[in-house]
């Protein structure tokens, strides 16, 4: 349960205000609230579970709902991994011939006992190998050039960093921001240390010029403080 969806029409404003390019929803908040979100947000249409008898069905929907791209998850290291990554595949063709954008997620299964890093970096690739247009993944906790570089130099597609769990002050979630964009990163996809924080729309003006202009970190922390 979070207290921030109580009012969803309140959020999307916000990101709107905060000049957010793209959310990642499920079809009944797009269904629900389309005069907020239309011309003003692009719309990624979030698919989950292992659907291999419904792909077509599903990117028709996304089609007529007027989704900009479609995204599902692949969890490595997961029991499921292979029928995951059997239905990014579907998707990833049927997709195509719908001229439908696919992301791909990278996520990792803490379970498995395997090296983060070393499983993400992988999921990076295989997912670009399997077709999507741009990857977005999970990370290590440590917010580090070299690491992040690493895992991105393997990549054969565009690849936007998760925001993972909550982060306990801003000047770590933009030091973050900062430093997967220094990496070579292609942009960002957060969520709860965004829409969880106070002022999601001053967050998200502050990380555009993080992004977009490479302002310094400590005015930017001036600046929303």
């Amino acid at each position: 349960y979070y207290n921030e969806f109580n009012k969803i029409d309140s959020l999307l404003k916000s990101f709107i205000s905060g000049k957010a390019t793209s959310i990642i929803a499920y079809r009944g908040i797009v269904k629900k609230y389309a005069e907020i979100i239309s011309g003003k947000l692009s719309f990624i249409y979030r698919i989950t579970e292992p659907v291999n008898e419904l792909l077509e069905f599903y990117i028709r929907d996304a089609v007529k709902l007027g989704a900009d791209a479609i995204i599902y998850t692949v969890i490595f290291g997961h029991p499921q991994e292979k029928e995951m990554y059997r239905t990014l595949q579907g998707l990833a063709i049927i997709g195509e011939e719908y001229s439908m954008p696919v992301v791909g997620e990278a996520s990792f299964w803490p379970e498995s006992g395997k090296d983060k890093f070393s499983i993400l970096r992988q999921g990076i690739r295989v997912l670009g190998e399997a077709g999507v247009d741009i990857v977005k993944s999970q990370l290590p906790s440590e917010i580090s050039k070299e690491i992040y570089s690493k895992m991105l130099d393997y990549a054969v597609t565009p690849v936007v960093a998760a925001g993972g769990p909550k982060m306990d002050s801003l000047k770590k979630l933009f030091e973050f921001v900062s430093t997967f964009m220094e990496s070579g990163g292609s942009g960002i996809a957060i969520g709860r240390n965004i829409w969880g924080q106070p002022n999601p729309s001053s967050i998200l003006l502050a990380m555009n010029k993080i992004i977009y202009e490479k302002a310094n970190i400590n005015n930017i922390l001036k600046e929303v403080e």
